[in-house]
């Protein structure tokens, strides 16, 4: 902290970076830490393309985005 003083760091994000380092000898993140990605789940792709084309042929019987959404597995 003092030897970067313009960097306005705390003490406390800076022992959990250092413990961090300690722990794993790096300063990434864990592989697999935070959300998991399921937007593109094939299966998602596969229900949203279905519900999608099955609109075509009846015009005026849109779904909306919310209701596509909220229909695909997670």
């Amino acid at each position: 902290m003092t030897e970067f003083p313009g960097k306005n760091w705390s003490l406390a994000s800076l022992s959990r970076l250092m413990h961090q380092i300690d722990s794993t000898g790096s300063a990434d993140r864990k592989s697999g830490s935070g959300r998991p990605r399921t937007a593109c789940v094939d299966m998602n792709v596969e229900v949203v393309e279905e519900m999608v084309m099955s609109q075509e042929n009846a015009p005026g019987s849109h779904r909306t985005h919310l209701f596509i959404a909220s229909s695909t597995v997670i």
